[in-house]
């Protein structure tokens, strides 16, 4: 039978902190940010599979159709993992208001959209340009928190930095803000919808695409100071490495570190010889 956990401050929080070396905060962020990842996979395979299903192959033109029943499952699961999203981050807060300012028009989105039983081709669109860069995003993301006293995850880092900057640039800087802009003016210019959902719709679009292209900046300035200190500390070392090798060289004879008194000593030891011998021939 399992024993019932102590209350105290040592346990399990403490005791997790000790067998794995994460504080218990760092562990709930890696368990959200795995399930962030996980949860990404099928739901962009499912917006693949609908596009693929698409009357006409115009999603752009049911930006506010109303739901299927399969599509209203897909934005069922999104609107759930982005309410356990906001549960973690009100039990974890660590000051992120961008992050947190992002939830909130994320939910009141989805909300509007569950609420009305329309547009869910706009949430499919929003979504797979949101999540395909997660599963690269939350390693990065781990690496980046646990690389303090940790080299493997220092490694993992700086091996994901350049491929996770130029992938999240890549889609929500280049190839996103034209998708979703024209989506955005769809939905806006059917007006079956009503005018409250049209503007909540383009309050959420609007601050959306601000808030990805101020990360896109964020994330490209923080790219290029991590390459800055990686390169200044690739030359310091350098120098360092050719300042120990330089010390453990000999000394070349004659040098002013006590060579050149033994050369003297050396010279000196030969002349006392040979007047030692100029001595004995005289003698002789």
């Amino acid at each position: 039978p399992l024993a019932p956990w102590p209350l105290g401050p040592s346990t399990p929080a403490a005791s997790f902190d000790f067998q794995y070396g994460l504080l218990r905060k760092d562990a709930a962020f890696c368990a959200n940010s795995l399930m962030a990842a996980v949860q990404a996979v099928p739901v962009c395979w499912w917006v693949a599979v609908e596009y693929m299903h698409v009357p006409g192959g115009d999603p752009f033109a049911l930006a506010g159709a109303p739901h299927t029943s399969w599509q209203s499952f897909v934005v069922g699961v999104q609107l759930g993992f982005t309410l356990v999203d906001c549960v973690y981050l009100a039990l974890n807060w660590e000051g992120d208001t961008l992050y947190a300012l992002h939830h909130v028009f994320v939910l009141l989105y989805e909300g509007s959209v569950v609420w009305i039983g329309r547009g869910a081709w706009s949430v499919l669109l929003f979504m797979f340009f949101g999540e395909i860069t997660s599963p690269v995003q939350q390693v990065w993301f781990i690496s980046r928190r646990l690389k303090k006293g940790r080299p493997g995850a220092e490694r993992v880092f700086n091996i994901m930095s350049p491929i996770y900057t130029v992938l999240y640039l890549l889609v929500r800087s280049v190839v996103g803000p034209p998708i979703l802009g024209y989506m955005t003016y769809k939905a806006w210019q059917d007006h079956e919808l009503p005018l409250l959902v049209r503007v909540i719709w383009l309050v959420c679009f609007v601050t959306g695409y601000l808030g990805s292209q101020a990360w896109s900046l964020m994330l490209a300035r923080g790219f290029w100071k991590h390459l800055g200190k990686r390169r200044t500390a690739a030359s310091a070392a350098k120098a360092e490495a050719g300042d120990g090798q330089g010390a453990a060289e000999p000394p070349p004879q004659g040098s002013s570190d006590g060579s050149g008194r033994g050369a003297a000593a050396a010279a000196g030891s030969s002349d006392g010889g040979a007047t030692r011998r100029r001595r004995k021939v005289r003698v002789e």
